[in-house]
């Protein structure tokens, strides 16, 4: 649900990726967990989240490239928003097969990302924001 005190257009809308950084989660991440994206009335506007695995355990296949693929799941990621009523709701999943890549979320304002990481991977996490003009 838009936010009354936020402008409508940025919730709405992404802006280009030149008005974006990448802003480091000051923890490195295992297992599953949820995350709550920040919301800043001033101008840091959250979009997505970003990552890079810090640790792959021997044994992960991958396919060499630009980038390096992995042969399985790494990260398993969905956003999760609440309805007018209260309740809710996971949309919008997907898996992550490589390092370095970015997930913007389809709908504005998020209630929380939810993460499930491979056993033995350890990953840093990123929001992806606006900077303030």
């Amino acid at each position: 649900m838009p936010r009354a005190d936020l402008p409508i257009i940025d919730q709405l809308t992404h802006p280009s990726l030149g008005r974006l950084d990448r802003n480091l989660i000051l923890l490195t991440f295992s297992g599953a967990g949820s995350l709550i994206p920040p919301q800043d009335v001033l101008g840091n506007l959250t979009y997505g989240i970003g990552w890079t695995f810090i640790h792959v355990p021997i044994g992960f296949g991958t396919v060499v490239g630009n980038p390096t693929t992995y042969l399985e799941r790494m990260i398993q990621l969905h956003v999760e928003y609440e309805l007018h009523s209260g309740q809710l709701v996971g949309v919008q999943y997907q898996d992550v097969i490589v390092d370095g890549g970015m997930y913007f979320w389809d709908e504005p304002l998020p209630s929380a990302v939810l993460y499930a990481i491979a056993p033995g991977v350890t990953t840093q996490f990123f929001w992806l924001q606006t900077r303030p003009i």
